[in-house]
């Protein structure tokens, strides 16, 4: 199973049973000796990615890359070919690189040493080997994404921190089918911390039906890349900033909880799950940015003011 279709499954179960207990989270930062000597960071693509959900019933989402040979589908073939405009502006400038650079500077030293490497993996196999070459260890791991939903009307960055203590390599999925459930149940690695982020940005209020100048993709497509594409660089650019902030910051306790949250009804990109309107709690108010929390999934979300309901 992959990383991905793993939190499809979750995220599935957490809808279905309403409140989930909340993952648990550190209140204080680890003694050196017990930290991570590096920031894993568990990262399929190569370059912007365009979300594709499968419509054969599941709810399973499909990295669609930003390069044609490997799009496969009429529908998105003809995504493919809209934002082939932008695309060129978005390879010229190093996301990856960005991203890195933003986690370096919120640098989540409760977690990891101040003098942190960084790891990318982009298979099962690579992060395998990471933890073969470092176990018995704490090791942080960030799964993170950079994309569209696949109408084009979010742009976001997606990170989902997992900090455990590996006492062992735990069997992959293979192997687990040859060893008995209490054999799987002692190598399971325990828990220390778990948070969900995003960040997301929009070009028009998502909720308002009358809004005309960017309706259809093809439209979408063409205002992400007008002026070089500075409106889809620059939501990267500060997604990539505030996801690194909340994880930063989340990893001390240091997140907002106010006593009696704002409720507001929005529209929010999941990458395993498409658009969606959900209820979430406002955490924290910056401007036309909104931190709020989602109360079944427990996950952070900084969103446009556009992606609230009016009167909500």
């Amino acid at each position: 199973m992959t990383r991905w279709r793993h939190g499809c499954a979750l995220l599935m179960l957490t809808l279905l049973t309403g409140c989930v207990t909340p993952p648990p989270r550190l209140n204080a930062p680890l003694v050196e000796a017990e930290k991570a000597s590096a920031v894993v960071v568990y990262l399929q693509q190569t370059e912007i990615a365009l979300d594709q959900l499968s419509f054969d019933g599941s709810s399973q989402g499909a990295a669609v890359h930003l390069v044609g040979s490997i799009v496969a589908g009429k529908m998105a073939s003809n995504r493919a070919k809209a934002i082939v405009p932008y695309r060129q502006a978005l390879l010229s400038h190093n996301l990856e690189n960005q991203l890195i650079d933003a986690l370096r500077e919120h640098l989540p030293v409760a977690m990891v040493r101040t003098d942190a490497a960084f790891k990318i993996v982009r298979t099962e196999a690579e992060w395998r080997h990471h933890l073969h070459s470092v176990v018995p260890a704490n090791v942080l791991l960030v799964t993170a994404r950079y994309g569209f939903e696949q109408n084009l009307e979010v742009a976001y960055v997606y990170a989902d921190v997992d900090f455990s203590h590996y006492h062992r390599v735990p069997p992959d999925l293979e192997a687990s089918r040859e060893v008995s459930f209490d054999a799987r149940m002692a190598a399971k690695p325990t828990l220390l911390h778990r948070g969900s982020y995003y960040s997301q940005h929009v070009l028009q209020p998502l909720f308002d039906e009358s809004v005309q100048g960017l309706s259809g993709f093809n439209s979408s497509a063409q205002a992400w890349s007008a002026n070089g594409a500075e409106a889809a660089l620059g939501a990267f650019a500060i997604g990539m900033d505030e996801v690194a902030q909340l994880i930063a910051a989340d990893s001390q306790g240091g997140l907002p909880k106010p006593a009696d949250p704002e409720k507001l009804w929005i529209k929010a990109a999941d990458a395993r799950m498409g658009l969606g309107a959900l209820w979430a709690e406002v955490m924290l108010r910056r401007g036309d940015r909104i931190l709020v929390k989602h109360s079944q999934s427990h996950q952070r979300y900084w969103i446009d003011a556009r992606q609230v309901k009016a009167g909500s």
